[in-house]
């Protein structure tokens, strides 16, 4: 729990935002006394994980590519071919 809290603590003061798919009702770690929040942090989340990791995912995709072309092409020298007389 300490460590939820700490992650939502830092998206408050960060982003504020409160609260995954819609905003929460209050704060979890800011005063009652404030507004009410109005956004959902999973907006914030997204944009993060987009720009984080676009990049080392093309490498995957392009690795994946790659490894199914490499796989095809050795397929291909598996293949017993008929003797054509």
């Amino acid at each position: 729990m300490n460590g939820f809290l700490k992650v939502m603590g830092a998206m408050e003061s960060e982003f504020g935002c409160s609260g995954i798919c819609e905003p929460n009702l209050f704060w979890y770690t800011r005063p009652l006394t404030n507004p009410a929040p109005t956004l959902r942090c999973l907006d914030n989340m997204t944009n993060i994980a987009t720009n984080r990791f676009m990049i080392p995912g093309l490498c995957i995709l392009v690795g994946g590519v790659w490894l199914m072309f490499l796989w095809i092409f050795q397929y291909c020298l598996w293949c017993k071919k008929e003797d054509e007389d």
